[in-house]
């Protein structure tokens, strides 16, 4: 009898017990040590138990702390396929301020990677209800990625009479100055090297001149001392014509990775936005 009470008392106490611990897979339990990871700086485990709490309980999917948690893991880290997949899922029921924070996320990490389609891709699925600037970034944003300079030019004084934060921007796309390929082509077929000097490299201008002008000069002289009858002026004028052809075709490259490197400035302002306004 004493022992059939003392195993009654044991199991009723283990079940007492039991009962008062609390279960690790509660949706509470599981987002508290989400949060102690990702305060910890353990952002992958912590983007891993983000992700469980929301796929296994529902109504999770309606926690804004926790999606915009997430989304700051994957605006710090540059992840956009982590971006995308919270702008797919949860832009469009989250509230306005939390669903535009996902879609600058998701646009803006596009945008950083320069790819044209994909963002074009996300901003068909932009919201009515987003603030007049995220708007008018979509337009900006494509012109950029169009390479469209005058156009995106214009939005950015736009922009910047009303929100201050494209003021640098939009100072700086005043100030570009492209250059014409073509030009640059031309100047260097009437005079080597003047086309890199057109896209601001005097030293290109003066090595590609200089070399021209020896491998020529050292083919008219062999060639008038020999007569033209020796090997050394045809060898010099290859030389020549080979450096000429070179620079004929440099500097037209040369007007192009000018204007490459204007608009790639151009949109380093732009990726300065997306992060400021996120």
């Amino acid at each position: 009898m004493k022992k059939f009470l003392s195993l009654t008392i044991f199991i009723f106490s283990l079940g007492f017990l039991n009962a008062q611990t609390p279960d690790p897979y509660e949706p509470e339990m599981i987002k508290a040590f989400a949060d102690d990871l990702f305060q910890n700086g353990f952002w992958e485990e912590a983007e891993s138990e983000y992700k469980r709490y929301l796929f296994t309980y529902d109504n999770a999917g309606t926690d804004t702390e926790v999606i915009f948690t997430l989304a700051t893991i994957y605006h710090t880290k540059k992840n956009l396929d982590g971006a995308l997949w919270l702008n797919n899922n949860f832009a469009s029921a989250a509230p306005v301020e939390i669903s535009e924070k996902l879609f600058i996320n998701a646009s803006g990490l596009a945008f950083l990677q320069r790819d044209k389609e994909l963002f074009k891709n996300i901003t068909d699925k932009a919201r009515d209800d987003y603030s007049p600037m995220v708007k008018l970034m979509i337009p900006l944003s494509v012109s950029l990625l169009d390479k469209n300079l005058p156009l995106a030019t214009e939005l950015l004084n736009t922009l910047s009479m009303e929100f201050k934060i494209f003021l640098p921007a939009a100072n700086y796309a005043k100030s570009i100055k492209t250059k014409s390929p073509g030009l640059a082509l031309t100047l260097s077929l009437f005079l080597p090297g003047s086309g890199k000097w057109y896209t601001g490299s005097f030293t290109g201008f003066a090595t590609d001149f200089l070399t021209v002008g020896v491998f020529t000069a050292g083919a008219i002289y062999t060639g008038i001392k020999s007569e033209w009858k020796d090997w050394r002026p045809y060898v010099f004028g290859t030389c020549a014509l080979v450096f000429y052809i070179s620079d004929v075709y440099g500097s037209y490259k040369s007007a192009q990775r000018y204007n490459e490197t204007q608009y790639r400035i151009l949109c380093e302002y732009v990726d300065r936005v997306y992060e400021e306004i996120f």
